[in-house]
């Protein structure tokens, strides 16, 4: 049977995307590798006349372009070309699947078809891939770490607690998303002496926290004690109608945060609270880690593998 011109179309698209996966393994091999071998079985799939092949390979590339504007809250504009690649290929794998579909036994073997697209769109929907680009909570996570973070126990419902990793919409700019610790939850009073955390009076014991700077900063290192520069309004805010007894009292709804390299972090000192609706959810797996500095492109050489699969 001669094969239609859409579905040899699809079954080659899906060929170079795997090809093009396979090179990106060596930047990043786990990403990569899975990419492939997820491209391949759909080129497999349409040359075998599974019409189910087609439907998922479409949802695979459909379901980025979709749920990625709404994380980011926008449509920023080094997402375009992606996005309007993987549109041209969802379109493609759905005119497949419907040529495919008129042909008798196309329809067969549609269960591992749909196994795989439960779990793929659970997956994609609970957790959602990050890079911090920012020593500003070293050693925990290291410039260049590449990591999951899980979002399905958060959309809902669950109560942030004091020490808590979580990832979160930068109040200032909430096209941005940030990495930080919770350390003061509503109605906790929070102030830092000498550098230590103090919490309702009482001083914590924090063995993320590490200091890298001898020198001493008034309004960082004695917070909210002296005046700071380059404050934004939100922080200005804060002290103007959040400070009692020299301790900021944490307002309902909202969240403290600290990074764990504290000496350069530009965290809640600077820009204020975190609302709980801008929490997106909490670190959980590194899946990649790079030892890079600023926009370098990374390659496999500086891949630091003892860091992969590590739990956060």
């Amino acid at each position: 049977m001669m094969e239609p011109t859409v579905v040899k179309w699809a079954r080659r698209s899906a060929l170079v995307m795997g090809c093009l996966a396979l090179l990106g393994s060596l930047v990043n091999p786990l990403v990569g590798l899975v990419q492939s071998a997820l491209c391949f079985a759909f080129a497999r799939g349409i040359r075998r006349r599974r019409a189910w092949a087609a439907i998922v390979a479409a949802c695979f590339w459909l379901i980025p372009a979709a749920v990625v504007p709404i994380r980011r809250g926008a449509l920023a504009p080094d997402l375009i070309p992606a996005l309007m690649l993987s549109t041209a290929l969802c379109i493609v794998m759905v005119f497949a699947a419907v040529e495919l579909w008129r042909e008798p036994g196309a329809r067969t073997g549609w269960l591992p078809w749909a196994g795989f697209l439960g779990m793929f769109t659970a997956a994609f929907l609970s957790f959602q891939p990050f890079l911090l680009p920012t020593a500003s909570m070293e050693p925990t996570i290291l410039t260049g770490d590449q990591f999951f973070v899980e979002r399905a126990s958060w959309a809902l419902g669950r109560t942030p607690q004091r020490g808590d990793l979580v990832a979160f919409r930068y109040p200032v700019d909430r096209n941005q998303s940030f990495v930080k610790r919770i350390v003061g939850i509503p109605g906790d009073r929070i102030s830092l002496r000498d550098k230590q955390l103090f919490r309702n009076g009482s001083r914590i014991a924090e063995p993320w926290a590490v200091h890298t700077t001898e020198y001493t900063d008034e309004y960082r290192d004695d917070f909210p004690a002296g005046d700071a520069h380059y404050l934004k309004a939100p922080a200005e805010a804060m002290l103007r109608d959040c400070v009692k007894d020299g301790q900021v009292v944490v307002p309902p709804g909202s969240y403290f945060v600290l990074g764990d390299n504290r000496d350069s972090s530009l965290d809640s000192r600077y820009w204020g609270f975190v609302p709980r609706s801008d929490i997106i959810g909490s670190p959980v797996l590194i899946y990649g880690s790079y030892d890079v500095a600023g926009k370098q492109q990374p390659t496999i050489l500086q891949m630091r593998w003892n860091r992969l699969f590590k739990s956060l």
